[in-house]
């Protein structure tokens, strides 16, 4: 390590799904979708195909031999959604992609969302429910439409919202899906901890390299990492699978409070989930004696940005001395170079966001020039 890496000064280490992978757990999306495809009579087509390669029956089909899984909650409306939009994601469907695809439904800049095309399409496919009479998104539409018609848990909402057609009975279907569907990610999880000492092995040497004399831990996983010397405080800010606190949402930042989607962004799915229980604090790790902000493991994506302008504002970047280190690793040599370009850009477009954000916008545009020029920012392989 280089002497930017200075063991002796306090840290905040910010981890995310990488640091889980990295100690060998099966923990993205993408093995969930891969362990579904083995267990679930409905996921056992998943195909990068879908939703075209299949016509009407067969499909319908799937779903009618998987009845079980969809009435006892192991398969649910968003399980669906996102077999029927697989090809939009990389061979790899990571944490961000799953949070992006969400928000990208709930947040139009210039038009109205998706749910909204939803519920327009909803009212025509009630005259006419021949799915094979629809073609390309039209086609997913009716998918979608045919499974909230036929297997809907909450049927009073359904019942409503064919009267109604009101977006907010929309959305608490959706909301009370999308708490399915964290379940169901939740009990995979703890399925693949289960007597996994190679991953508390190796999770606790990878720490070792990204820890300094003292640490303190903001972590953006469901897992526990265990709190041992130099660590001095962990926080989950999405909540942990010990307690049934984790949560999946989108970013707040583009959404008023009064917006019927704002119940999907992780700061009203926060209030709601620990109103009676113990809230998740990240002040704990705030801690005054910060001197660097090490990352690793996490994408940088847009639906965790409000947690890292947190960081920043408390830490008053611009103006204070404190560093930033961001850690990476590379997984897989055949994709090197892309492993380091996106680790570049994803740095560069955060400083860049954050930046946007500060009230003397002379600042915020040339925050990361400043940052390199003062060495306080480094991207760094371990």
């Amino acid at each position: 390590m280089s002497n930017y890496d200075n063991k002796d000064v306090m840290r905040l280490l910010i981890v995310g799904n990488g640091f889980d992978k990295q100690c060998k757990l099966k923990s993205s999306f993408n093995d969930y979708f891969e362990y579904q495809k083995h267990n679930s009579n409905i996921y056992s087509r998943y195909n990068r195909k879908y939703p075209y390669y299949f016509d009407q029956f067969e499909m319908l089909e799937h779903l009618r031999i998987g009845i079980s899984e969809i009435q006892n909650g192991k398969f649910c409306f968003w399980d669906f959604y996102f077999i029927l939009n697989a090809n939009k994601f990389d061979d790899e469907v990571k944490w961000a992609d799953i949070e992006n695809t969400m928000f990208n439904t709930f947040y139009t800049e210039n038009s109205t969302n998706y749910w909204y095309k939803f519920i327009t399409f909803f009212q025509k496919y009630l005259t006419n429910s021949n799915i094979n009479s629809y073609a390309d998104e039209e086609f997913v539409l009716a998918l979608l439409s045919h499974y909230i018609l036929n297997y809907p848990r909450n049927i009073t909402y359904i019942q409503e919202f064919k009267q109604t057609f009101e977006i907010e009975l929309l959305y608490k279907y959706l909301s009370e899906e999308l708490i399915k569907f964290e379940n169901n990610f939740r009990d995979y999880l703890l399925s693949q901890l289960k007597d996994n000492e190679q991953y508390r092995e190796k999770s606790r040497g990878l720490l070792k390299l990204l820890q300094s004399s003292k640490t303190n831990i903001m972590s953006f996983n469901y897992t526990t990492i265990i709190k041992e010397l130099p660590v001095l405080n962990i926080e989950n800010v999405h909540g942990k699978l010990d307690d049934s606190t984790n949560i999946i949402g989108i970013d707040s930042t583009k959404f008023k409070y009064d917006d019927p989607a704002y119940i999907f962004t992780k700061t009203f799915r926060k209030i709601k989930l620990f109103t009676d229980k113990e809230q998740t604090n990240i002040e704990h790790v705030l801690s005054d004696g910060i001197e660097m902000i090490a990352f690793y493991g996490h994408s940088l994506n847009d639906q965790d940005y409000a947690y890292f302008q947190t960081v920043f504002d408390y830490y008053n970047l611009y103006d204070r001395k404190i560093k930033l280190l961001f850690y990476y690793s590379i997984y897989n040599i055949d994709r090197e170079i892309q492993i380091k370009n996106d680790i570049y850009t994803s740095v560069i477009k955060l400083i860049e966001v954050y930046g946007n954000t500060l009230d003397n916008k002379a600042h915020g545009k040339n925050l990361l020039h400043k940052l390199l020029n003062e060495d306080r920012i480094r991207i760094m392989q371990i």
